[in-house]
């Protein structure tokens, strides 16, 4: 999926025919993206109300965003713009899997639903990916994904249901993302 945010003021330097440097400037869309699984379709009020807030932009976007300063963010990612200059062990995607906080955290009581997103990189595609939700005890709650996934950005939702399909209790929960003998676990607060 791709998506935009809020508008941002775009200042872009360019040569006009003779040779003279011009700034043109004006209003610019924000740029965000993830992948989904099972072709899970979003509408666009749902990722206005749901996703937006807990996306990131991709790293590569810091070609050309700049801080509030000014400054430049940063290069990022890099684009691959064509197959003789860039190949796949130039850090098109990160060497190790990037975890991404799970959004809202704590919940709101009136939907316990969180959002928990990471990104795959090119080196592990096709790799073992497994989500699981676990009591402050240890004890499986839900697993979210178990199963190979190509790389890219993920956007996984716990509605705060077990595996049964009943509702876990308010409390503090694990969440645990493993991909290819390498794992992260991140505190969440259920509230309801």
């Amino acid at each position: 999926h791709v998506g935009t945010g809020p508008v941002n003021l775009g200042v872009f330097v360019a040569a006009l025919p003779g040779g003279q440097q011009t700034a043109f400037i004006g209003p610019v869309l924000s740029y965000y993206e993830y992948t989904t699984t099972n072709f899970y379709r979003l509408a666009d009020q749902e990722w206005e109300d749901k996703y937006l807030m807990s996306s990131l932009r991709p790293s590569w976007t810091n070609i050309y965003l700049a801080d509030n300063e000014g400054n430049n963010k940063g290069e990022g990612l890099k684009l691959i713009t064509s197959i003789e200059e860039n190949n796949q062990d130039n850090g098109v995607m990160p060497e190790k899997f990037i975890y991404a906080d799970v959004y809202p955290n704590p919940t709101n009581p009136f939907n316990p639903t969180v959002t928990i997103s990471f990104t795959i990189p090119f080196k592990l595609s096709g790799a073992k990916v497994e989500l699981n939700i676990y009591n402050i005890q240890g004890k499986l709650i839900k697993n979210l994904v178990g199963q190979n996934l190509p790389s890219g950005k993920y956007l996984y939702r716990w509605n705060g249901k077990n595996e049964y399909g009943v509702d876990a209790a308010s409390g503090v929960y694990i969440s645990n993302l493993r991909i290819a003998g390498q794992q992260y676990s991140h505190k969440l607060i259920l509230m309801k």
